[in-house]
């Protein structure tokens, strides 16, 4: 019989974490399979998503719509932590890079990393 202990553990993630991988995931990261996006905001994406709860929206190249918002990102830090721990651990421990933004922003998008 197994002695283990589980232990819950909660990690915050900053708005401000969130609106860089959205910055560099929009900026950069995943130029290659975003057609458009929008915002309810009048400022940056990332910023109204992250910091003023405005809702955004990316489109692919297929043209279809994908509409994020806070609850949608809650979503995937949580999918994040428990299917894709090398981004996830990426995430907490400073290690974000172009990947962890794409990978952030797909999850967001698609709930899966459909492009690579």
């Amino acid at each position: 019989m197994s002695q283990d202990f589980a232990i819950p553990h909660t990690t915050v993630i900053t708005a401000r974490q969130v609106e860089v991988l959205l910055t560099n995931a929009i900026e950069d990261a995943s130029k290659y399979w975003i057609q458009a996006i929008e915002s309810d905001g009048t400022g940056h994406p990332a910023t109204e998503l992250a910091l003023n709860s405005k809702d955004m929206s990316v489109q692919d190249f297929d043209s279809k719509w994908y509409p994020i918002n806070r609850h949608r990102l809650t979503r995937t830090l949580d999918l994040m932590q428990r299917n894709y721990p090398k981004h996830w651990n990426d995430l907490t421990t400073g290690n974000d890079d172009a990947e962890t933004a794409d990978v952030f922003l797909q999850l967001a998008a698609f709930g899966e990393i459909t492009y690579s």
